[in-house]
């Protein structure tokens, strides 16, 4: 009896275990059906976090050895570029010069555009806008009455504003013989900085020279304008560097040599630069027309002396120049 007892307890614990396990083995089958509905598949977290690295469409930049390598073609405004074997793209600066798609002008990324507001242009083609006024690309003709384009690209009206025009060079040029004994050779030269001089050679003691004329500056002033100043600079040098200076600057108009002298007390000397006459408040005691600066014998004379006690020296002018100050008259 003892021993029907210990078996049909051990018969109990067993039947017990065994309803123990089939629970246990429910739930283990439930957390695995779970954990395969998050991640169908059975992909790992890992493994999901990887497939989405690259993005939708996404994909490695192409390698490469040469820029040619790379997709695209080249323009003058884009380049292709092989970096570290990696494909890249180069722009070229804003403004280069290009031709592709009807453009004139690099824009800084990538494309050929016409030239904006305000750029320098030559011709009206190189501008979006299609008119090149004073050298800039302008929103419009800007021709009235006293219009003009500004750096902007914008039509102003510059009445009551003082302009210049200048400096311009002469086109002419001579030696005057109503002053002084010593004339000047080769005066053509002053028409260009090209260090051709116009020359008085060896000049002594008192000795002064002729005229040395410059005339035909080529100015176009507007006819409504209302002259404010001329200024002069004669490029000038005395290889000895003393006993020379200035006898006479004057201005010529008409043809004919003014009597207000704006000399300089100063010597002339070796080392060779622009002097300036006049100014754009000075008129060199006449009144003027816009046509009477516009005409081609108006220009400016210059006649040196020698006051030194002794030796020589030569009076070499290497160009002249000349800037017209005005105000426009308002409509």
């Amino acid at each position: 009896m003892k021993l029907r007892n210990i078996g049909s307890k051990n018969l109990t614990q067993a039947a017990a275990t065994t309803a123990l396990v089939a629970v246990l083995s429910l739930l283990v089958g439930s957390c695995a059906q779970s954990s395969s509905d998050a991640n169908p598949g059975g992909a790992t977290a890992a493994g999901a976090g990887g497939q989405g690295g690259g993005g939708e469409g996404g994909s490695a930049s192409q390698t490469c050895t040469d820029p040619e390598d790379c997709p695209g073609q080249d323009t003058t405004c884009s380049q292709r570029s092989c970096d570290s074997n990696s494909c890249g793209v180069e722009y070229a600066s804003a403004g280069i010069a290009c031709s592709e798609d009807g453009g004139v002008a690099c824009d800084g990324a990538g494309a050929c555009i016409k030239k904006s507001l305000g750029s320098i242009c030559s011709e009206a083609q190189e501008c979006l806008s299609a008119f090149c006024v004073g050298q800039h690309c302008c929103e419009s003709a800007c021709d009235g009455p006293c219009d003009s384009c500004g750096a902007d690209g914008l039509c102003t009206c510059d009445c009551g504003e003082a302009l210049s025009q200048g400096p311009n060079s002469p086109a002419t040029a001579s030696t005057n013989a109503s002053i002084g004994t010593k004339a000047w050779s080769s005066p053509e030269n002053i028409t260009l900085d090209d260090q051709l001089y116009a020359e008085v050679s060896g000049m002594t003691k008192e000795e002064i020279s002729n005229y040395l004329v410059a005339t035909n500056f080529g100015f176009d002033i507007p006819a409504d304008a209302t002259i404010l100043g001329i200024e002069v600079e004669f490029k000038r040098t005395a290889p000895g560097g003393m006993g020379l200076h200035d006898h006479a600057v004057r201005i010529v108009k008409g043809g004919n040599i003014g009597t207000t002298d704006k000399s300089l007390p100063y010597n002339w000397n070796p080392a060779e630069k622009y002097m300036p006459y006049g100014g754009a408040d000075e008129l060199w005691g006449e009144s003027w027309t816009p046509a009477e600066v516009n005409a081609p014998n108006f220009g400016a004379a210059i006649a040196v002396i020698y006051d030194f006690f002794a030796g020589t020296d030569w009076a070499q002018v290497n160009h002249v120049r000349a800037t017209v100050h005005y105000q426009l008259g308002c409509p």
